[in-house]
């Protein structure tokens, strides 16, 4: 969340090629402790929070950031691992 520059630059190399990049918030302290910060950054790219931790159940986030990559069939095709642009 705090590297959002990174993840657009990332988005805007290769999102020509098909690449989505999708950033969620997991603060523990709400949605509204993590939202002016996604709106500071101005990402182009989906910005979600996610104040019930539903990512956490459905793909095994346990630490932050960490990346899921997820093919277009809507298969993982790795699972989360520690991440940075």
């Amino acid at each position: 969340l705090f590297d959002l520059p990174g993840w657009q630059t990332l988005r805007d190399e290769l999102h020509n090629d098909g690449l989505e990049i999708v950033t969620v918030s997991l603060e523990l302290s709400g949605p509204e402790a993590s939202r002016r910060y996604i709106e500071a950054a101005s990402p182009e790219h989906p910005s979600l929070l996610d104040p019930t931790h539903q990512i956490d159940t459905l793909f095994g986030v346990v630490n932050i950031p960490n990346v899921v990559w997820i093919d277009e069939t809507g298969t993982i095709v790795r699972p989360p691992e520690p991440g940075w642009p």
